[in-house]
């Protein structure tokens, strides 16, 4: 399955890939499916008042939210909230 990220922010060019990674593994862990096509669109962002917390969700090619996550910028916590 071909998976899309979007950065819709600043962000350390160190911690793309280990983010990207650390999302990827968690779409499979789930086994997080789109519903048409065969890719997601993983849009990311690093926000709050000290760039700390990383923001994102996992979306259809349709646009429906399959998941959405929450947690520390470089990612070793996650909140997760599925079946939206």
């Amino acid at each position: 399955m071909k998976k899309n990220f979007i950065w819709q922010s600043n962000f350390e060019e160190s911690q793309v890939e280990d983010i990207e990674i650390l999302i990827s593994n968690v779409i499979e862990e789930r086994n997080l499916v789109p519903c048409h096509l065969n890719q997601l669109d993983i849009i990311l962002a690093i926000t709050g008042p000290l760039d700390n917390i990383l923001e994102g969700q996992i979306l259809c090619t349709c646009k429906k939210v399959i998941m959405k996550f929450e947690g520390s910028s470089d990612g070793s916590k996650l909140t997760l909230e599925e079946n939206l």
